[in-house]
């Protein structure tokens, strides 16, 4: 739903132009189509025997205008709301009420208006007084047809009081209930759902900053690492180095292979510049070399071309 109920419907037009407003009137007319034509369901009116027309769902419009004609239909209110049963006959009639509709009992009715209309399920609709338990139960044997019992893959019918399990009597219990109590009762069930739900948006929330954190002090340590070593070597001598020759190497080597340094290349072209220079001390020119083109591959302007042209025509004579 976008957020724009204050706008006109010229407004949202303007502010969301053409080809939004035509994939607006293509989704709903399919989609309330689809409802439309379940309606007669057992399944549907079963759950959701009462529909809800909403008004103002995406531009702001004239309630008193809906109410007049809701009224005009034989619409019935209940406080302030439009509702009645799916199978009144009413929703056929507003689409037919005003000279600008497409004259169909689904929603959108006509191209200017937002009017849609919202399920109710069948306690909330009992309870409020839109249909009668009676009106409810004939209903449904007018729609329903016998049932077969369910069976197993062998052919046995199922049990569903062993197949339920410590839900089958939860189940039971629903159906003690009356009308308020269940409705209560599934309404405490929702924000049970919206509250775990909240829970673990919030855990998970927490759970990414850790990571986070700890992601970031780990591609610090290792950014510190590298600075370390860089000023090691800056101030260590020729023979010092040589000496540490294994450990600078073997750190170095974690360093150039770290994905924390993915985002910062030129962060990696200094270690593999430090790499190539304890290759120096120690003289090994092939692999001094390997580390300065990896060096200029991760940063061209790191200043390293002279030293790699120098050995590259040494080795090659």
């Amino acid at each position: 739903m976008y957020d724009q109920q204050n706008y006109t419907f010229e407004q949202w037009l303007n502010h969301w132009g053409e080809d939004r407003f035509q994939e607006h009137l293509t989704y709903f007319s399919k989609h309330n189509k689809r409802k439309w034509d379940r309606r007669n369901e057992e399944g549907t009116t079963r759950s959701y025997p009462v529909w809800e027309l909403m008004i103002n769902t995406y531009w702001k419009e004239s309630d008193e205008e809906w109410q007049e004609r809701w009224r005009n239909c034989g619409g019935e209110f209940f406080d302030t709301r439009m509702m009645a049963p799916i199978w009144s006959p009413i929703w056929e009639k507003i689409g037919r009420s005003f000279t600008d509709g497409f004259g169909r009992a689904y929603p959108p009715y006509a191209r200017y208006t937002c009017a849609n209309f919202n399920r109710i399920c069948d306690d909330e609709a009992i309870v409020l007084g839109v249909i009668s338990e009676d009106e409810y139960q004939a209903r449904l044997n007018e729609i329903s047809q016998p049932k077969k019992q369910l069976l197993d893959k062998n052919g046995i019918a199922i049990n569903f009081k062993e197949l339920l399990g410590d839900k089958y009597e939860e189940i039971q219990a629903l159906k003690d209930m009356s009308r308020e109590d269940r409705l209560a009762y599934k309404r405490e069930q929702m924000r049970a759902i919206v509250e775990r739900s909240t829970e673990g948006s919030l855990e998970y929330a927490k759970q990414r900053a850790a990571k986070i954190r700890k992601e970031q002090s780990d591609k610090n340590t290792s950014f510190r690492q590298l600075e370390n070593i860089e000023r090691k070597l800056n101030s260590a001598s020729g023979t010092e180095v040589e000496a540490d020759s294994s450990d600078l190497l073997s750190s170095l080597d974690q360093l150039t292979k770290t994905t924390h340094f993915e985002d910062y290349p030129k962060w990696s072209a200094r270690a593999w510049k430090l790499k190539a220079k304890v290759y120096q001390s120690i003289r090994d020119e092939s692999q001094e070399i390997e580390a300065l083109k990896h060096a200029i591959a991760m940063d061209s302007k790191i200043g390293v071309k002279r030293r790699l042209n120098t050995l590259t025509k040494r080795l090659n004579g």
